[in-house]
């Protein structure tokens, strides 16, 4: 069910602020009243603003696509 609450407006402005990207309001204030349970899909994305992540990402992929080649030899 959705409630509806009234902010002023500095206080609007302050949770926009810390909202995360992609988060809704509702799960700002999960957050910030520390009921949200922890989960790995919090985490999803985190990286992406990163510039190092891209590169991170393909040493990955390649060390990934070695392994699977000396597993196939087996």
């Amino acid at each position: 069910m959705t409630k509806m609450i009234a902010v002023r407006d500095e206080v609007y402005d302050v949770l926009s602020s810390l909202k995360l990207k992609g988060e809704s309001f509702s799960n700002l204030l999960l957050r910030l009243a520390g009921r949200k349970k922890d989960g790995i899909m919090q985490y999803a994305g985190a990286w992406s603003d990163w510039p190092e992540s891209k590169g991170i990402f393909k040493r990955i992929a390649a060390e990934r696509k070695k392994a699977k080649m000396r597993d196939a030899k087996w």
